[in-house]
């Protein structure tokens, strides 16, 4: 017997992309309000970066060595 897995795993990825779309499109822009207002030096661009790149750390569990990308 053979069994094709591919549906199913196919909706387990629509279903994650559609969870981080939502997260996406809900906490990026608290992160990044008055942004283009303020003067930011490159310090504060990186803080807002690894803000960013921790959240997603945390969701898939990885470490802080570890790279977002």
């Amino acid at each position: 017997m053979k069994v094709d897995i591919s549906p199913c795993v196919c909706k387990f990825y629509a279903s994650v992309n559609a969870r981080l779309c939502l997260f996406e499109s809900v906490s990026l822009p608290i992160l990044t309000y008055g942004c283009e207002s303020m003067c930011l030096f490159g310090g504060d661009i990186k803080k807002l970066n690894v803000c960013w790149n921790n959240v997603f750390r945390k969701i898939f569990g990885m470490n802080v060595w570890e790279s977002v990308k």
